[in-house]
């Protein structure tokens, strides 16, 4: 069973809730990320972006967490598992292949 986005962004939002990281959703020149401000953990989406994105942005922002000891829902738990990996990947294809050679000689 696949959730509806606003149901889906409901459920990150609350999941960002419990781990102490506060989402703000607001109108502005940007697309959205996880950050710092005065030691506070907080995700900041653009208001402007359908909820599929904002869903997307703020699931590839919790991935950042330790998420292994929280109790979630598989299907969420696989969402944010897909989106990590999507991130991934889009990392990846903006990293030259001789930096990925460099870093994978160092991590093993």
């Amino acid at each position: 069973m696949k959730l509806k986005p606003e149901k889906l962004l409901d459920e990150l939002k609350s999941l960002a809730e419990s781990l102490g990281v506060q989402v703000i959703i607001d109108k502005g020149n940007f697309s959205g990320g996880h950050c710092l401000v005065y030691e506070e953990r907080k995700i900041v989406l653009n208001k402007l972006l359908p909820t599929e994105v904002k869903a997307a942005k703020l699931a590839q922002s919790l991935t950042t967490f330790p998420l292994d000891n929280v109790e979630l829902k598989p299907m969420l738990r696989q969402y944010l598992e897909t989106e990590k990996q999507r991130l991934a990947s889009r990392t990846n294809a903006l990293v030259s292949s001789e930096t990925q050679e460099i870093v994978r000689e160092v991590l093993a």
